[in-house]
């Protein structure tokens, strides 16, 4: 199963949100592995338009700490899942991640 994972990281660590500061890590995988790996930042940080980029780079998943209700809405109405830090204790391939 082919799935596009983004991590929104800040100094190396899951982000508490999506800010000028924030790079994405964006996995893609292929029957459980990562087959293509890029750090990306977006150009505007605005609800509007970090929901249509990560639509358009096809991300089918948001691993992200915190992240306001109203992106969040956004986010699952254009078919992207999003999990929170709660969520993601037991991930067993979120918990492999280094981001340095």
């Amino acid at each position: 199963m082919k799935k596009k994972i983004a991590i929104p990281t800040q100094k190396g660590k899951l982000s508490k949100g999506i800010s000028e500061h924030t790079m994405f890590n964006i996995f893609e995988m292929e029957n459980g592995k990562v087959v293509r790996f890029e750090q990306e930042k977006p150009k505007e940080v605005s609800f509007n338009y970090t929901s249509l980029w990560l639509s358009c780079k096809k991300i089918t998943e948001l691993y992200i700490d915190e992240i306001a209700d109203e992106l969040k809405e956004m986010l699952v109405r254009l078919g992207i899942i999003v999990k929170q830090k709660e969520e993601l204790a037991t991930n067993e391939f979120f918990n492999r991640l280094i981001f340095d």
